[in-house]
């Protein structure tokens, strides 16, 4: 674009140069999440397990997320109970769940509206033998899902602003990845939501999902 208008005045080339970056960006993230996406589902992704507090996840994502948060005027509420127990998991994996439902819901969330970050901890569930959990919701006032949507959302490529006249810019890939790590931990992920008022998307993850994996894996390897 630059060396087809090279006589044109700064700010222009100026304009072109944002264009040229924020394309770059976008193709960047398109590319990660593909090749994110491909090593989950070939087993090939590499963990790296680590003793962490929910509260740091959490602050990891919302910072990341600040600048467009402010961008669309957005407020944000985190409630988090500081008696929750650690998590013996991985750190960049779960701000990459937190950071990706946090921009899906200032994607679709209006000029001032409100996101909430809160969790509680679950109490063990002998039918799955992976420990306590803890319940993380994302929720925002945004344009909410219809109910048939709300499994197809989790979809690879799929998104609401599919059937919207302004759709924002995504791969359709985010929530696909969330379900992916989110499954891999033995967690489960899911979204409430009501059209026009908003939506809570619910993710569950075993506080000591590396150990009681390996305690299954084990289990599952026994001669029968």
């Amino acid at each position: 674009m630059l060396l087809s208008y090279e006589d044109e005045d700064r700010e222009t080339q100026l304009d072109f140069l944002r264009i040229i970056n924020n394309e770059s960006d976008r193709l960047t993230r398109l590319i990660n999440d593909v090749l994110d996406l491909s090593h989950m589902e070939s087993r090939q992704m590499h963990w790296m397990w680590q003793d962490l507090k929910l509260s740091e996840i959490v602050a990891a994502a919302v910072d990341s997320t600040q600048a467009l948060m402010m961008q669309n005027n957005l407020s944000i509420d985190v409630d988090l109970d500081p008696n929750l127990p650690n998590l013996w998991n991985d750190h960049d994996r779960l701000v990459q769940v937190v950071t990706n439902l946090l921009s899906n819901s200032i994607k679709f969330t209006s000029q001032a509206g409100k996101i909430r970050i809160t969790a509680k901890q679950l109490a063990a569930d002998e039918s799955d033998g992976l420990g306590e959990k803890l319940e993380v919701c994302v929720s925002d006032t945004g344009i909410g899902i219809p109910a048939s949507e709300h499994d197809n959302i989790f979809q690879k490529f799929k998104q609401v602003a599919n059937t919207l006249s302004e759709k924002p810019n995504g791969t359709g890939l985010g929530l696909a990845i969330c379900k992916e790590i989110v499954e891999y931990f033995g967690g489960s992920i899911w979204v409430e939501s009501t059209p026009g008022e908003g939506s809570s998307f619910y993710f569950t993850v075993p506080v000591s999902a590396a150990e009681q994996l390996s305690m299954l894996d084990d289990v599952s390897a026994e001669p029968a």
